[in-house]
């Protein structure tokens, strides 16, 4: 049993001292870093991996409250993955929390999602009129010379 705690404790009977020992394992608190503050414009694809710890061994859970929509928290992997769409731009408050089962960390964050204007569509009525445009603009510039 080496590596565990021991913990002695001694009880008193009538005069005598009868140590008694018992094993234990310690639940130390799991730990998570801060990924820092994100901005990314709505459309990328995100790929986030976390980073936690949890000195005692068990395995971690990860959560997540806040996420832009499009976004979503493997719970076993703590990867924040996916792709924000256009009504997820803003500024939104995140926060992050590691579980081992009993004990539980979390962290928080900003993820500012850019709202990137879309490029209009010209199609082909639209075309026609550029071509027509220039071309009335050529014929002008012909017979002024």
């Amino acid at each position: 049993m080496a590596g565990l705690p021991l913990t002695m404790t001694a009880f008193f009977l009538v005069g005598l001292v009868c140590p008694v020992a018992s094993y234990g394992t310690a639940n130390s608190p799991p730990t998570i870093t801060n990924p820092g503050n994100q901005s990314d414009a709505a459309g990328d694809v995100i790929f986030l991996g976390l980073a936690a710890s949890e000195p005692d061994g068990p395995s971690l859970m990860f959560s997540a409250s806040g996420l832009p929509s499009g976004l979503s928290l493997g719970a076993g992997n703590g990867r924040i993955t996916g792709t924000p769409g256009f009504s997820a731009a803003g500024i939104h408050p995140v926060i992050l929390t590691v579980s081992n089962g009993s004990l539980a960390a979390d962290t928080q964050f900003t993820w500012k999602v850019l709202a990137v204007p879309s490029v209009p569509a010209i199609g082909s009525l639209g075309l026609m009129l550029l071509a027509s445009g220039l071309a009335v603009a050529a014929a002008r510039y012909r017979s002024t010379r």
